[in-house]
């Protein structure tokens, strides 16, 4: 992250301390994240019961983070960003606790919803805090870099995760997990002095009949997301344990890569395209260039052309994600902007519940024709672009 970046948001060292939470927090959840679905597998051991239960705790999971998004959007507003943030960060150790202590999946399955719920709670006063650091005439490149905190994260740690639970134990990276939650404590002393000032969360207000509309579409375009989202989970998950045969260690490689790495570069190059041009158009564009790629991925059933196709489509469908928040927050304008954050993102959730339960069962389904699965998967992330195209 380029320090002169840094150097438009203000405040230069409280935008740190919340990168460097971000960042943590995310890190210690990627790690656990290539073990899982193998631990899943070990307690159970059959197929179809395993693509079931794996898509019942990425919906449990989603639930947890959905309610967390809405309650952290009441309190951001109500509490301040600081508060929420600490809330949120401090009981993060007990979800990989349990991990480690597990001997059924009802373990991970309580672990996955205290992870879930915390990671909720904190999206909407990160969220704020930057918006209130930000420029408007840099709030895509901002909401960019502040995005690489928990993509970085995303890249280095399932690698790490994976390469552990291939030559320790598949519980080894929860022990890790468990002792790096523990660093953000510290910071939080700093943020708690920082931004105590912040007692109303943000300057918006959500009084307009046409700022309302405007919430209404994005929090349909969030819902369309987290059901496409949700319902590709599963069937990536699936595709790549029984169809490219892949080890732990292959499942982290893509999760680093083919995701994080790609992801990475696009909140870069999305965000400096988010403040150049016009934000609709770029969203639109996005879209209908990452379905292609991600048609194509049942066609090739090796682990060499999957990274590649999944890389295009994490690249060019996650250049949009800085767009759309910057987009949000100029449309609403501005108190109560912790409450528009927490809406649009319980709106991604409500679709995430459902998505993956639906994944699950169209891979059940439909497993000898892998292509009608993800074609389904694809439909509610183009019908976001009625809702993009309504936005006044």
């Amino acid at each position: 992250m380029s320090l002169h970046k840094l150097r438009i948001l203000g405040h230069i060292p409280v935008v740190w301390i919340l990168w460097s939470i971000s960042f943590l927090i995310v890190f210690t959840v990627s790690l656990c994240s290539p073990s899982i679905p193998y631990i899943i597998r070990k307690f159970i051991g059959e197929e179809l019961v395993v693509a079931t239960v794996l898509g019942y705790l990425n919906s449990t999971y989603n639930l947890a983070r959905t309610l967390g998004n809405v309650v952290g959007g009441v309190l951001t507003d109500r509490l301040g960003v600081a508060r929420v943030i600490m809330l949120s960060v401090i009981p993060f150790p007990l979800s990989y606790l349990l991990y480690l202590i597990s001997n059924n999946w009802y373990y991970i399955l309580i672990g996955e919803s205290i992870a879930g719920i915390l990671l909720g709670l904190s999206f909407p006063p990160f969220n704020v805090a930057i918006a209130n650091l930000i420029p408007k005439s840099s709030r895509g490149i901002g909401y960019g870099l502040f995005n690489l905190s928990w993509i970085l994260s995303q890249i280095l740690a399932p690698l790490i995760g994976g390469y552990l639970s291939d030559n320790v134990s598949l519980k080894y990276p929860f022990l890790l997990s468990l002792v790096i939650s523990l660093i953000p404590y510290p910071l939080m002393l700093y943020i708690a002095k920082s931004l105590s000032v912040d007692k109303e969360g943000s300057r918006i207000s959500l009084g307009g009949l046409d700022v309302k509309r405007d919430l209404l579409d994005f929090c349909a375009i969030n819902f369309l997301n987290g059901l496409s989202n949700g319902m590709t989970i599963p069937l990536i998950t699936m595709f790549v344990m029984y169809e490219l045969s892949a080890s732990v260690s292959d499942m982290g490689l893509i999760f680093s890569l083919s995701w994080g790495l790609a992801t990475a570069i696009a909140q870069v190059v999305g965000g400096k395209l988010a403040d150049r041009t016009d934000r609709r158009r770029l969203i639109m564009v996005c879209v209908l260039l990452s379905i292609p790629p991600y048609l194509l991925i049942p066609f090739f059933p090796d682990l060499l052309y999957f990274m590649v196709l999944m890389s295009l489509v994490s690249l060019i469908g996650n250049m949009a994600s800085p767009a759309y928040s910057a987009w949000l927050v100029d449309k609403l304008g501005g108190s109560k902007l912790g409450k528009g954050f927490g809406l649009t993102s319980a709106a991604f959730g409500i679709g995430s519940i459902l998505g993956p339960a639906l994944g699950g069962a169209l891979w059940y389904l439909f497993k000898l024709w892998t292509l009608l699965p993800f074609l389904i998967a694809s439909l509610p992330f183009l019908g976001t672009l009625i809702f993009v195209l309504h936005v006044r």
